[in-house]
């Protein structure tokens, strides 16, 4: 099955054995024809069920040090830690070179930070 985004990308999902078996399981449950509204309706269903979760900064980075500069975010998919400057001008990441990233806004919500 093929979904499109409203950026315009495709997702294509292959469902094979036990999963593809539950698909058609629930997309009868629900009575749902397009394999596309099944989707939807298990997508907005899990975001409503978890949306506290999801927002908010990335759950995967850690605050890995303090030093004199501000501090260091480890980035597990970067496989580095991460600088975030605090200075008088702002707050930037020394990776994206930007004062709003994933990495800022964690620092940010960090409650030691």
């Amino acid at each position: 099955m093929s979904i499109t985004t409203d950026k315009g990308e495709k997702l294509n999902v292959h469902l094979k054995g036990e999963v593809a078996d539950k698909f058609k399981r629930i997309k009868g449950y629900l009575g749902l024809e397009q394999d596309t509204e099944v989707i939807r309706t298990l997508v907005t269903w899990y975001f409503a069920q978890h949306e506290k979760e999801l927002s908010g900064p990335p759950k995967n980075l850690w605050h890995f040090n303090l030093n004199d500069n501000g501090v260091v975010i480890w980035d597990p998919f970067l496989h580095w830690g991460v600088q975030i400057f605090f200075t008088p001008k702002g707050i930037p990441c020394s990776i994206d070179e930007t004062d709003d990233c994933r990495h800022i806004q964690f620092a940010l919500c960090q409650p030691d930070i």
